[in-house]
């Protein structure tokens, strides 16, 4: 690939990967492997804008189509084109984050994918995409399990920067779904949201006591 055309867009949004019903041989197979791990490899150091279509192919390492190994060729190709760029820091920053849902992306189990990223001075510090542990029944109930997750991460990204500057200010999270911020500011249960299960609400509680704000 060190000679292959670069690509801007890592996976689109039109992409459906699904299990194979025939594997391939265990020669691709490795190669693929080997591809995923190496990614996986980027991922966590540096490469967080990949996190979304890394852990989409990581699914499939045993079960996988041709279909799979063109998805992996694409991610490098857009490697081809941005290998300088990298996060850089400044002096002083807030530290807030980003959370955003897939709806339904996994064809397999109809569950969707949350999203994640924070931000301290100026660079990112963590970031992740992984498949949710219950299927959604709508985009705002995803994008309410992702901003679940993300409080998560915030609360103990909170407890970190307070312990290394002695400050503990509210850490602001963006989520782009009006319905699912909606939901964390109210908390009347409803038909539509008293079968989400009681793990997710834990941000609620976390706007409630001031340690985070959902915008």
């Amino acid at each position: 690939m060190a000679d292959a055309h670069p690509v801007r867009l890592l996976m689109g949004a039109g992409v459906k990967l699904q299990k194979a019903e025939k594997l391939l041989t265990e020669d691709i197979a490795k190669v693929y492997q080997e591809v995923v791990g190496a990614l996986l490899y980027l991922c966590t150091g540096t490469r967080q804008d990949i996190a979304y279509a890394v852990g989409r192919l990581t699914r499939y390492v045993s079960t996988l189509t041709m279909d799979h190994l063109a998805a992996a060729r694409v991610v490098l190709h857009s490697l081809k084109g941005t290998s300088s760029p990298g996060i850089s820091y400044q002096a002083d920053g807030e530290l807030h984050g980003y959370c955003d849902a897939g709806f339904a992306a996994n064809v397999d189990t109809r569950r969707s994918t949350s999203g994640l990223a924070f931000i301290y001075n100026g660079g990112a510090v963590v970031w992740g995409s992984k498949k949710q542990p219950t299927v959604a029944a709508s985009t705002t109930e995803a994008e309410y399990i992702a901003s679940a997750e993300a409080a998560n991460e915030a609360v103990w990204l909170r407890r970190l920067c307070g312990f290394l500057t002695r400050q503990m200010l509210p850490v602001a999270i963006r989520c782009d779904n009006q319905s699912a911020v909606a939901m964390i500011h109210n908390s009347v249960s409803s038909a539509r949201t008293k079968h989400i299960d009681v793990c997710h609400h834990f941000v609620r509680e976390c706007v409630v006591d001031g340690s985070l704000e959902m915008t």
